[in-house]
């Protein structure tokens, strides 16, 4: 079994699944689950159901923003994912590999980090970034769980239904269990100094509206408009 991203290097639509903005049993009714086989399915494996959900990247930073435009100019850790955030904040492009986060943003070469908040603790990154600011992003994320799909159907009927039960059913408290996890990991974060610098809602709501629309944009150019026609109503638009 496989329990990982890099899938993403072979299923053309895992490249989008990150921008859902519905929980996992909200994806098998909307049907956004079907296409999701069918897809993975061309690649030689069976897709199960998603591992993570409720879990947004934050922007946190080492400095105080409370509008976007005081983000202009900021050094952000950059990832693929991240460019549409970066681009919206008038940011700077810096590569960081993730062993050398805590020191850059101690030099200085970054402020700012977008992450989950899991990872802002295990990192202990709150001992240098002081400010949780704007919306998160993404909390679909793209942690899924498939399996070779000779090896499935190599299965016997009943053995495949107990797979794909056991994880529909997962999927039910996955959003609470998830949800529990990140306000945990805020708490701990906010004991360590870390503060939120929320804005106004409208420009809240306009910020990530615009990093939206710059995330469904970036990924058609990978996926091509059919396929992203086929995704974009059976993810909440």
């Amino acid at each position: 079994m496989s329990v990982a991203w890099a899938y993403v290097l072979h299923v053309k639509a895992a490249q989008a699944m990150h921008l859902s903005r519905l929980t996992p049993p909200e994806e098998r009714k909307s049907g956004l689950y079907d296409l999701l086989v069918e897809e993975f399915a061309k690649a030689g494996f069976r897709y199960l159901g998603r591992t993570t959900t409720a879990t947004p990247y934050v922007l946190v930073s080492t400095k105080k923003a409370e509008k976007p435009e005081d983000m202009k100019g900021l050094g952000f850790r950059t990832s693929g994912i991240y460019e549409p955030i970066i681009e919206r904040a008038g940011g700077r492009k810096v590569r960081v590999a993730s062993p050398e986060v805590y020191s850059a943003l101690q030099r200085g070469l970054i402020d700012v980090r977008p992450a989950p908040m899991g990872t802002v603790v295990d990192g202990k990154l709150y001992e240098v970034l002081k400010y949780w600011v704007g919306p998160g992003f993404f909390p679909a994320q793209n942690t899924v769980l498939c399996v070779n799909l000779k090896k499935f159907n190599s299965l016997p009927a009943d053995l495949q239904k107990v797979l794909v039960d056991a994880m529909a059913e997962t999927e039910k408290g996955l959003t609470s269990l998830k949800t529990k996890e990140f306000d945990a990991a805020w708490q701990v974060a906010q004991k360590n100094g870390m503060v939120r610098n929320e804005w106004p809602k409208d420009v809240t709501e306009s910020f990530y509206n615009d990093v939206m629309k710059k995330s469904w944009e970036r990924v058609e150019k990978g996926l091509g408009k059919e396929l992203i026609d086929k995704m974009l109503p059976l993810m909440g638009g």
